[in-house]
């Protein structure tokens, strides 16, 4: 909870507005991915990353990448 919100439990725009300045704050914009399913994710031990495989919802552009790091940030509502 942040002290400035209006009430005890912040409603979505308050809550939208706290999360993108909290990225514009600290550069996170440019390493987010809107619009993707991941079609699979595996762990390469050796390597020690992820390697990803995705799809891009709207366009249907099918991607691979690898990271050390994979946030699903997908939220309760995403179907």
């Amino acid at each position: 909870m942040k002290p400035d919100w209006h009430a005890s439990h912040a409603h979505q725009p308050e809550i939208q507005g706290y999360l993108l300045n909290l990225a514009a704050k600290h550069g996170l914009r440019s390493h987010c991915v809107f619009n993707t399913s991941v079609v699979s994710a595996e762990w390469d031990e050796d390597a020690e990353y992820w390697h990803l495989v995705y799809k891009n919802t709207v366009t249907g552009e099918v991607r691979e990448t690898s990271a050390k790091v994979v946030i699903s940030a997908i939220g309760a509502l995403a179907e």
